[in-house]
């Protein structure tokens, strides 16, 4: 069947959340077409956000940063999904 060779188009939201990553301090900043972007953005913007190099390799690496006050993570979305199996 043709949907099985359908690309999956996503989008990444770039949260901060608390030293625990906890969901209830989820707060989204912004929103990228690839976590590469999420990441170049906190590179770009690392000094303002108070970020080491540790912790943007860290992001690299695992897609969120760890043990800060305020820590930042990335999360795929589905863009414009078309049944509600593409949200799985």
């Amino acid at each position: 069947m043709a949907t099985s060779n359908r690309i999956k188009a996503e989008m990444y939201i770039l949260f901060s959340c608390n030293a625990w990553h906890e969901y209830s301090s989820f707060e989204p900043k912004a929103v990228f077409s690839s976590i590469e972007k999420a990441a170049d953005f906190l590179q770009k913007n690392r000094r303002k956000l108070k970020l080491e190099e540790d912790d943007i390799e860290c992001f690299r690496q695992h897609s969120q940063t760890q043990g800060r006050n305020t820590n930042y993570l990335v999360q795929s979305c589905p863009y414009n999904p078309v049944r509600a199996r593409d949200l799985e």
